[in-house]
């Protein structure tokens, strides 16, 4: 089996089990937006960008250290685990306790109401959950994917079942939303809890190890801080120029565009891995130009479905009066495209990383990240007071755009990964002209059916990786 092959058949366990984790939020969205209020949403969605942005603090880069030192350390994995479980429990358990004694003044000044409890909940789930991420990142490197994905697909239910008790049948809302989500927290914990204790070791942590790691892993900290202030800071910039109502709204539109995400995410497991293994190979360009054409045309072809149907996808009726999606909340399917563009230039992006992973290349990581921050926060500010959500999620995709663009140029002298250039953006200019032209006659279903087949029929020759003259010309360039 040829490493590409390889490459496809862990990313699709891993990915399976990943997604659905990360689409609990996703799949939860019919009975947030049938429960809730256009302004409870908007603090439910606030608290999940709480919760994401405060983990960039307790992994703190040594996630990326993780993954880089159990991956090529084959005689010393168990102290590189031991040595990164034992300083992540005690960070992870200080930065909690931060969190539980400034809850009050955390909720006041975040979320501008004072709901202390609701913060206190956030710091339980954080701790719960660095820990058994570290354990199912473990899980990926020793290639243990059907564990990892039970594990994955078990929280899921569990967390998608509580929800549901707790917000229909207790009516706990926003309560019950961080309480199912800690349900599922805490069993995914348990599940992981034998491979813990098992290989856990206090004699195996190195502290001159830990050095090292932390030497690798802190130029990505600023870099995925910058990640989360790019994903995350258009819902409190909403909250602060326009309201709640608006975060609300402009959370179960981008909650539905973050499907690429999910993507992404599941995609990313095996991705790392792949080019941490590969660096030393003569071969590695080609490789990672196959894989990339491949994820690209994928991403293209599944946004190009979603924003061709989603209009009619929100309206099915699932009973009691109810649809898919509450119709308070229709408005948000103006910023999916955008937001599905802004994912595709997010996973080009990931395509070219490798490079950040050779040398001292890994210094260029969060300055890319500042940029796009920067970017993405400067136009927030202009564009939210005359825009709105619209203008967020065009700031996003500007600020992704623009990552993607400064990387690539730095790697035509690092690592020229390429892509079938011609082809990728004609099918994604089809998908865009299609979506727009179906606003204006919305009533033309049959065009839909056609218009996915004709994405699908130009997009699937390029799954198969037949570029290699893309591929030629990368090497004769190098």
């Amino acid at each position: 089996m040829t490493v590409v092959n390889l490459f496809w058949k862990q990313s699709m366990i891993y990915g399976v089990g990943t997604i659905l984790v990360r689409s609990v939020s996703f799949a939860l969205l019919p009975l947030y937006t049938a429960f809730f209020t256009t302004a409870e949403a908007g603090y439910v969605y606030l608290l999940f960008t709480f919760i994401a942005f405060a983990q960039v603090f307790y992994n703190h880069g040594m996630d990326s250290a993780f993954l880089k030192f159990i991956s090529q350390n084959d005689n010393n994995k168990q102290s590189v685990l031991n040595t990164s479980l034992l300083t992540l429990l005690c960070s992870s358990a200080f930065f909690s306790l931060l969190l539980y004694y400034f809850s009050s003044l955390i909720s006041n000044v975040y979320l501008g109401i004072d709901e202390a409890f609701w913060i206190s909940l956030c710091s339980l789930i954080l701790l719960i959950d660095v820990i058994s991420s570290r354990i199912m990142a473990y899980l990926r490197v020793i290639n243990r994917p059907i564990y990892f994905s039970i594990i994955s697909i078990v929280s899921v239910v569990v967390t998608i079942g509580a929800n549901i008790y707790l917000i229909t049948s207790l009516n706990m809302g926003i309560v019950g939303v961080l309480y199912g989500t800690m349900t599922g927290s805490l069993i995914r914990f348990i599940l992981v809890a034998p491979l813990l204790f098992s290989g856990f070791n206090l004699n195996l942590f190195k502290f001159d190890l830990y050095k090292r790691m932390f030497i690798f892993g802190i130029p990505f900290f600023p870099a995925a801080l910058f990640f989360m202030i790019m994903e995350m800071a258009d819902r409190y910039l909403l909250l602060q120029l326009a309201n709640v109502e608006t975060v609300g709204i402009y959370s179960i539109g981008y909650k539905m565009g973050s499907v690429l995400m999910f993507l992404i995410t599941g995609f990313n497991l095996a991705w790392q891995p792949l080019f941490h293994k590969e660096q030393q190979n003569d071969n590695r360009l080609e490789i990672f130009s196959t894989i990339a054409t491949q994820f690209l045309v994928f991403m293209i072809l599944v946004g190009g479905i979603i924003s061709i149907w989603l209009p009619l996808i929100v309206q099915i009726p699932i009973g009691n009066g109810n649809t898919l999606i509450g119709e308070a909340f229709w408005g948000s399917i103006q910023i999916v495209p955008v937001i599905i563009l802004s994912y595709i230039f997010y996973a080009a992006y990931i395509l070219q990383m490798p490079s950040l992973y050779d040398g001292n290349n890994q210094k260029w990581s969060p300055l890319l990240r500042g940029l796009g921050a920067a970017i993405n926060i400067g136009l927030n500010l202009i564009l939210i007071p005359k825009y709105g959500g619209m203008g967020a999620a065009i700031a996003t995709l500007l600020a992704y755009s623009t990552m993607f663009i400064a990387l690539f140029i730095l790697n035509r002298k690092w690592l020229p990964i390429s892509f079938n250039y011609g082809r990728i953006i004609l099918l994604l200019g089809i998908c865009i002209i299609g979506f727009y032209y179906l606003q204006i006659e919305p009533h033309k279903h049959w065009c839909r059916f056609i218009l996915s087949v004709i994405i699908i029929s130009a997009g699937f020759p390029l799954l198969k990786g037949a570029y290699k003259d893309q591929i030629q010309n990368s090497l004769t360039n190098k």
